[in-house]
């Protein structure tokens, strides 16, 4: 149940529009209204909460092929870190890169950019440091 039609089942329940398609998917009504209500909102909350997760994994692995496609140029990336994100549509990697100088790895950060609220990359780049 999408958040739009959770909304439509739970005014067709206030409004006692009894064969609304949207409250005749939500289920079975019981005699008290607030619990019908309750369990509508609680169902799309879920919803929501999964295709989050669902958009999360997917942006994981797009990243990854992101990552891997990319052309880093006359650096090679010695190694990696796994995907750090904080919910919103950056994901970022720190990377090793082989030094120029025979010294410890440059230390850089892969970055991919998704488009807002959707798994389409915006843009991936290097941030060095």
């Amino acid at each position: 149940m999408t958040q739009t039609e959770a909304l439509q089942a739970i005014i067709a329940r206030i409004q006692g529009v009894w064969d609304h398609p949207a409250l005749v998917a939500a289920g079975p009504l019981s005699s008290n209204a607030t619990e019908d209500i309750l369990r509508i909102a609680e169902e799309a909350s879920a919803a929501v909460s999964s295709a989050k997760s669902d958009l999360q994994t997917l942006r994981t692995t797009i990243a990854d092929q992101a990552f891997d496609a990319y052309d880093f140029g006359d650096d090679k990336v010695e190694d990696s870190n796994g995907w750090q994100h904080d919910g919103g549509d950056d994901f970022k990697k720190t990377i090793f890169l082989e030094s120029k100088t025979n010294e410890d790895s440059e230390k850089a950060t892969f970055v991919v950019e998704f488009i807002e609220d959707a798994a389409v990359v915006e843009t991936a780049y290097v941030e060095y440091r």
